[in-house]
C-alpha cells in the first residue's frame, strides 16, 4: 500500500474513477453506486486538520452541491468526515452516503 495514496494513485490518475465534481482544491469522486451511493470528497493538498483551512468555504461549497444532487436523486444522505492519523492517506476527506 502506498504511503499516500491520494496522491501516489488517486491523483496521478493511476486508480480509474468516476469523477462527480472537481476543483483546484477538492476532488469528489463515486467509490461505488450500487447498491448505495458512497461518493469520497478529498482535499488534494495534504492536510488532517479542520483548523484554519483558507479552502473551507471551497470545500463545504463543493458538498453542498453534491449532497444537493444526491437529494434530489435519491431522497436522503449523510455526510460523514474522518479525522485520524491512522488512515492511509494525509488528506481531509468527506463520505457521502444515501441508500437506494
Amino acid at each position: 500500500m502506498a504511503d499516500d495514496f491520494c496522491a501516489e494513485m488517486l491523483f496521478k490518475g493511476l486508480t480509474p474513477t468516476k469523477t462527480v465534481y472537481e476543483t483546484h482544491h477538492v476532488l469528489a469522486y463515486y467509490k461505488q453506486q450500487q447498491p448505495s451511493i458512497q461518493i469520497i470528497t478529498f482535499v488534494k493538498t495534504p492536510s488532517r486538520s479542520l483548523h484554519d483551512s483558507p479552502i473551507m468555504p471551497e470545500i463545504l461549497g463543493v458538498i453542498k452541491i453534491i449532497t444537493s444532487k444526491v437529494i434530489r436523486e435519491h431522497g436522503d444522505c449523510r455526510v460523514t468526515t474522518h479525522l485520524t492519523h491512522s488512515h492511509n492517506s494525509k488528506h481531509l476527506y468527506w463520505l457521502i452516503t444515501s441508500k437506494q
